[in-house]
């Protein structure tokens, strides 16, 4: 049976505790176990993530996917969540969810290779007044079958965040096999045209992350 298309899900970066930096990339790996079929099967995709840079390596993010707002009520009801709540105090300074709307997706990878997937970037920008639908249009329309040909970017996701209205605030999250594929990708069309479109679309410029995936699950 086909996979459900992704449409809704949880964007939730994290601040560990200076002293628990450690603790939490485990406790974040272990969590996939959460995850699986078995307890979630609504849950679609699911990642734990880490900056790998030293100026920001307390920071720590869960993304994941459903393709209803009954598997993202799931997914806060299941263990996982129970599990990040249970150790807010001990291993957190923060902890933050915003729900997404998933404008459009690439999910290029079987559940048996989601293991190699390393890297990802997590790319944040938002619309002027007034460009919010465009914006959201050219993630929805133009920027598809540029990411379709690139071979080095198997999973990509564009996304807004809010339940209602139109939202301003964007991302796109996107993973790749190595480091080489993600400076391909920086280099690459879909790059080029937000940036060509910057002027006209964007409020202000591209906030990008460059993160290492602890933990990942694909169906």
């Amino acid at each position: 049976m086909a996979t459900p298309t992704p449409s809704q899900g949880l964007f939730a970066p994290l601040k560990s505790k200076s002293t628990t930096i450690s603790q939490v990339s485990s406790f974040l790996t272990s969590a996939l176990s959460f995850v699986q079929d078995e307890f979630e099967p609504q849950t679609l995709q699911w990642f734990s993530l880490h900056s790998p840079a030293s100026s920001s390596s307390q920071a720590f993010w869960i993304f994941d996917t459903s393709a209803s707002q009954e598997g993202v009520q799931a997914h806060l009801n299941g263990k996982a969540a129970e599990a990040l709540i249970a150790n807010k105090e001990t291993l957190f300074d923060d902890i933050q969810i915003k729900q997404i709307n998933i404008l459009a997706s690439k999910v290029g990878l079987k559940t048996q290779d989601s293991g190699k997937v390393k890297k990802g970037l997590i790319v944040l920008f938002k619309a002027k007044d007034g460009k919010e639908s465009e914006l959201a249009e050219f993630l929805k329309g133009p920027a598809i079958p540029l990411i379709e040909a690139e071979e080095f970017t198997p999973i990509w996701y564009a996304l807004n965040f809010g339940s209602s209205g139109a939202p301003k605030e964007f991302a796109i999250v996107d993973f790749f096999f190595d480091d080489e594929g993600r400076q391909s990708h920086l280099k690459g069309k879909v790059a080029e045209a937000l940036i060509a479109s910057a002027p006209e679309l964007l409020d202000g410029g591209l906030d990008i992350t460059e993160v290492d995936i602890l933990a990942v699950k694909v169906k």
